[in-house]
Formats: structure tokens, sequence, C-alpha cells
């Protein structure tokens, strides 16, 4: 690209799992003797600034270990806050009991990477003093691991197709269909989503809930969810859709009766702005910084997260009720719309670099 210099860091262990069995089995014991992987990729995003000599370097993501470089160069940092591992690893498990944990050592294993992510976290927001957040909730975690940090609220721009996404119309949904998001994490919450679907079938017989993400078989998560799956009798009625691509998700959002969020914990999640933009109805947990997001009963509604049943009943409220449905369409893409300006969010981007 034109005006763009590309430096390409390796990362250690980052892509371990696709490497080969010691590769992968060097990068697990590293981790848990201690060992710090992060040396040299810091080390040549040192040389990297020092090669090209910004005026300050802007670090996407706390959980990252980019931020490393902070006290290491003679420049601003700034760090755009994503999700806060701090937090998560408090929501690790989902809906998983303590026995149910037990019996899958490789979950255990990825709550201890987690774990680890998270001190690393730490020591990044120790280290810096500059940070661009999207809702409250992160800018009180903020001020939480770094009190003297300076906090810029700042929004972010999604992809062009939710923006110019002909809008979701109620007689082009199809029945009771639901839309997702999920990935191979108990986090995301998608069982809770399956068990309310479980609940509301005899009501809604048509009801269908079409699930988009990665959801690799070896995976537990995901071994648990299909197998939740069967156990309910839900196999008719769900279908599991892999990574779609920005214009099919679009599609997916015009033909959904509604977006769920089942989440148990999440920031300001992407899945949820794009609904919005695209003014589909959504559902969501309230968790984290989604409150912000979806004001209850004008812009969506909120559910208790990790409950099915209210989850299952929220759901029926805009089933049944085809003018809600619209209002609460209409009124989410038109704040969605306004968050997410192209144009405020660039310029209060610059003002920050300013500042």
């Amino acid at each position: 690209m034109d005006g763009v210099r590309y430096y390409v860091i390796p990362e250690p262990g980052r892509f371990a799992r696709s490497g080969g069995a010691w590769l992968r089995l060097g990068d697990e014991l590293s981790l848990l003797v201690g060992l710090d992987n992060d040396r040299q990729a810091v080390a040549e995003a040192v040389a990297a600034v020092e090669e090209y000599q910004p005026h300050l370097v802007h670090v996407f993501g706390a959980e990252h270990r980019y931020g490393l470089v902070a006290p290491l160069i003679q420049l601003p940092v700034v760090v755009w806050i994503q999700g806060t591992l701090d937090v998560y690893r408090h929501y690790f498990f989902g809906s998983m009991g303590l026995r149910e944990r037990l019996r899958h050592p490789r979950v255990l294993w990825n709550y201890y990477r987690m774990v680890v992510g998270a001190a690393r976290e730490r020591k990044i927001y120790r280290a810096c003093r500059y940070f661009i957040g999207r809702t409250g909730w992160d800018a009180a975690h903020q001020a939480r691991l770094q009190p003297q940090g300076h906090y810029y609220a700042i929004q972010e721009c999604m992809r062009p197709e939710f923006y110019e996404a002909v809008p979701w119309r109620r007689e082009a949904a199809l029945g009771s269909t639901l839309y997702t998001t999920t990935s191979g994490s108990l986090l995301k919450g998608t069982d809770v989503l399956v068990r309310a679907v479980a609940l509301l079938r005899a009501r809604y017989p048509d009801i269908r809930l079409r699930v988009a993400g990665v959801l690799e078989r070896r995976n537990p998560v995901a071994r648990r969810l299909f197998r939740l799956v069967r156990t309910l009798g839900l196999s008719g009625h769900i279908d599991f859709l892999g990574q779609l691509d920005s214009a099919h998700i679009v599609e997916e959002l015009k033909q959904a009766r509604m977006s769920v969020l089942s989440s148990f914990i999440e920031n300001s999640p992407n899945s949820l702005a794009e609904a919005q933009l695209v003014g589909t109805p959504v559902v969501a947990a309230f968790a984290g910084g989604v409150q912000e997001m979806v004001t209850d009963g004008h812009t969506g509604f909120l559910y208790q997260a990790g409950d099915s049943s209210t989850l299952a009943r929220q759901i029926a409220r805009v089933l049944e009720d085809d003018d809600l449905a619209v209002r609460l369409a209409s009124e989410a893409r038109r704040v969605a719309q306004e968050r997410h300006s192209r144009i405020r969010i660039v310029d209060d981007l610059i003002k920050a670099y300013a500042d």
C-alpha cells in the first residue's frame, strides 16, 4: 500500500497450534515454567520504532504484548482497550461447573493461559499512561488498573458493508429465526442461548437459531455445545454456519427475526454494533459495557447474563410483537449510526493524537 511501511514481527508461540507437536509442546512448557516469550517480539518492535521514528505508538489491545514497549522507548504510547483479561478471567468458565472443568484439562490449560495473559496485561497498564476506550465499563477498569492514566472515549469504525446495508425489514425476516455469533470460548454463553431455544421450541415450533463462527470439532467447548444440542433434541433447529464474511453476515441479519448476544462478559462487541447498524432487533446479556450499547426497552432488550429463562422471555417479547420489534430496530439503528459515525471517530482520534 502506498505510503505505508510494514514491519513483520514473528511472535514466539503465537501460531504454535499449527506448527507441529514439538513446537506446541515447547510453547506450553515455556508458558508453564514462566519463560519470557515476549522478549524477542518486544525487542523487534522497539527496533522498528527506533528505525521509523514515529511521533507516537498506538497499540491495539492491552492484552497483547506490544504495550510492553512503553518503558523502552522515549515516545508516548496510547493503548486502545479491546477486552480486559483481568476481568474476563473471572467469567472464563461461563456455565461450566467445577466437576465438569476437572474433566477437561485443555479447558483448564486455556484458563491458565488467560491468567498469565492477565498478569502481563496488568504490567502493561502500569507501564502506560494513555488509553482509548469505548465504554464507561472499560474506563472504570482502566482507572482501577492505572489510576494515573488518561482516558480518551473514542468509538470504533465498523466495516463498510454494515453502514451501507439496506435496513432490516420485518417483512423480510424469516419466521422465528435467531442469529448469533460464537467461538470456541465458554465466555460466549452460546449454551445459554441453546437452552433458551429449548424452552421456546414448544411455543414456537418453527424457531431456528443460526450460529456464525468457527467451532473446531477438536475443541472441547465446541464438542460440549454440539452434545448439548443433541441432548436437547435441537439438531433440526440449529444451524452452524462457520466463519462468514461481511456480506453474508449482513444477509443473515436481514433475514433474522432478531440478533442475540449471549456472552457472560463483553466490552463493546462488534457483533452487537453490526446488528444495530443493519437495524436488526437485538436481545443482549447485561454484561460489561453492553448496557451502554443497549437501552432496555428502547434499542433492544437486556437480560441477566447466564439466565436462559429470562433470555427466553425477552426473545418471546420480540417474536410476539411486530410493532415493538420495528420500534426497537429503528431506534437502535439511529443510535448506532450516530455512535459509529466515521467522520466523528476520525476527528476524535486525531484530537487524541494531537493531545
